[in-house]
């Protein structure tokens, strides 16, 4: 089909841009530039797919907008919710930066991603148990808080790296753990507070309109080589601090929405 082909080739021609251009913008060094361009390399996958669906099911896009648009408008929770998770993947943009920081060798590095498996795996038991008990609207709140806590402890790094060089890996060990205990609870309180506010019977649209609204979100990360080229690496650990305190108070307002009734 000559519309799907034209289709293919748009995206085909955008993804190889966005390659060139992520890498670019964030030259900062050699590993930026890897980490840059494995970021455009998922987002050419993204932007792939995304042409292939275009092209065979493009008839259905209209109703799907529609549908999204209208639960966008008319649920204030659905809302916010979808706020507190863009703004979860702006706190996000800082992940392929920590690293540099520690400035290790390659056994530093996998020891650093140990640790932050360890922190996921670790944080299970409590997070199961805060979501249960507590509910998973706050634990979205207390996962967005401590994502606060990586970031300020690496700008506290960066502003005294000449006094603490020494003592980077186990430093930076606390930061990878923290970061895998956030990114777990963050998705354990997504994935339940998302059921929680979906009516019963328009969960499947629900889940489908958030996860398709929302993606995009992941793809921030790679907004962080241009900050540290425009700025600095300090800069994009601010930023990370900022978008983890709006989304923090985002996540306090839906204190004031019930979870079943007049939420809309």
């Amino acid at each position: 089909m000559p519309q799907a082909a034209d289709a293919n080739a748009r995206f085909w021609r955008i993804s190889t841009a966005g390659i060139f251009f992520q890498g670019g913008a964030a030259a900062v060094d050699t590993s930026t530039i890897v980490a840059a361009l494995v970021h455009g390399l998922t987002g050419s996958a993204f932007a792939v797919g995304a042409a292939a669906a275009i092209a065979r099911f493009g008839w259905l896009f209209p109703q799907l907008l529609r549908g999204s648009f209208d639960i966008l408008v008319g649920d204030r929770r659905f809302r916010l919710f979808l706020i507190a998770q863009w703004l979860c993947g702006a706190a996000a943009m800082a992940l392929p930066f920590y690293i540099l920081q520690a400035q290790g060798s390659a056994p530093d590095v996998a020891f650093l991603l140990g640790a932050q498996t360890a922190g996921a795996l670790l944080s299970n038991p409590l997070w199961g148990w805060w979501g249960d008990r507590r509910g998973k609207r706050e634990l979205l709140e207390i996962v967005a808080a401590l994502g606060a806590v990586a970031p300020i402890l690496t700008l506290a790094w960066i502003a005294n790296d000449a006094r603490w060089g020494a003592a980077a890996l186990p430093y930076f060990a606390v930061v990878f753990v923290l970061l895998g205990a956030v990114g777990n609870g963050g998705t354990i309180a997504y994935l339940g507070y998302l059921m929680e506010i979906s009516p019963d019977d328009r969960r499947p649209a629900y889940s489908g309109y958030f996860n398709a609204l929302a993606a995009p979100a992941a793809l921030l990360p790679m907004a962080g080589g241009i900050v540290a080229q425009a700025a600095s690496f300090a800069a994009v650990f601010a930023v990370s601090v900022a978008a983890a305190a709006l989304q923090f108070l985002t996540v306090r307002c839906l204190r004031a929405i019930p979870v079943e009734g007049s939420e809309r």
